[in-house]
């Protein structure tokens, strides 16, 4: 490429890379947070799941009498999961006035934050059901293979 003496050197780039260029730090940004955000719910996923598991683990005599004392196997599981599912139950009104809360002060903080999106409320009530109802399930399904004798034996 040959300049012309008194001309200035212009960087000549299409418009799509300019964008991507100047976009670039922002997508970094959000994939980091996006990748963070995931791994926080994985981790609360965990922690719901291992509660929940732990409460079935130490109600395992309760249901191994139970099942000795003639229950069937629909009355173990469903008493495991109301106990998994009690907890959201309580917890969730909660946390969502928490939620509100906490959203009407950090929108005064985050440039173009809208606390009042409907989906993402929904979303996050959805995934939150489902994660904790898979963390009932779970230990409620190993609670009803429990062996009665094994349980009195323990006694």
């Amino acid at each position: 490429m040959t300049f012309c003496a008194g001309l200035p050197y212009a960087d000549v780039q299409s418009l799509n890379k300019f964008v991507s260029d100047s976009t670039a730090n922002m997508r970094l940004l959000l994939q980091l947070l996006s990748s963070f955000a995931l791994l926080g719910i994985a981790v609360a996923g965990l922690g719901v799941y291992a509660t929940t598991a732990l409460m079935a683990v130490s109600r395992n005599r309760e249901m191994g009498i139970r099942v000795a004392m003639g229950a069937q196997t629909w009355d173990i599981l469903r008493l495991a999961l109301w106990r998994g599912i009690r907890v959201l139950l309580i917890g969730l009104p909660f946390g969502l006035f928490l939620a509100w809360i906490l959203s009407r002060i950090l929108s005064s903080f985050i440039f173009q934050l809208n606390p009042n999106d409907l989906l993402v409320w929904i979303l996050s009530c959805v995934l939150l059901i489902g994660i904790v109802t898979g963390a009932a399930v779970i230990p409620a399904i190993r609670a009803t293979r429990v062996n009665p004798m094994d349980v009195i034996r323990k006694e």
